[in-house]
């Protein structure tokens, strides 16, 4: 019962949007557990009322290349492409480019200076301690954050 999220587990499908959100509804005589949450018959109230009516929040990353391409280019570089484009909330977003007064007080402090993307610098060995060559990665991967002009829809939840 409740929500529940899947993922594939074929190759990297979940990076190419195999992924996404089932609710299981109780049956209507199923009994629930509210009354080991609180005794308020208020309380109960909004749990059942939540039960019935429920809201989602998915938060997904997401990028514009296929883990097909991210896998070649890490197998050529041999330094693993962890960034992203996007951020979808509910199977919906867009690209954000942060300006560096928004960027760089969130960084993590093992990262240390993010490139424009908000990505750790390819030649981190904090980040990236398997060696590899950073000088051979493409920048649109590590460095350039563009919004683009027209985008390629590969849908992320193919229920809404």
């Amino acid at each position: 019962m409740g929500y529940h999220w899947y993922h594939s587990h074929q190759h990297l499908q979940v990076d190419d949007g195999l992924r996404g959100d089932i609710y299981l509804r109780p049956k209507p005589d199923r009994q629930n557990p509210f009354n080991l949450i609180s005794s308020n018959a208020a309380d109960i109230a909004a749990m059942k009322a939540a039960e019935r009516n429920p809201h989602k929040l998915f938060v997904y990353d997401w990028k514009h290349k296929t883990s097909d391409e991210y896998m070649e280019e890490w197998k050529r570089t041999m330094v693993e492409p962890l960034c992203l484009d996007d951020i979808l909330i509910n199977g919906k977003g867009q690209v954000v480019c942060p300006s560096r007064q928004i960027l760089d007080p969130v960084v993590n402090p093992t990262v240390g200076k993010a490139t424009d993307k908000g990505c750790a610098f390819p030649n981190n060995t904090k980040v990236f301690p398997y060696g590899g060559d950073p000088s051979l990665v493409k920048p649109e991967i590590f460095y350039e954050c563009k919004v683009p002009d027209s985008i390629v829809v590969r849908t992320s939840n193919c229920s809404q």
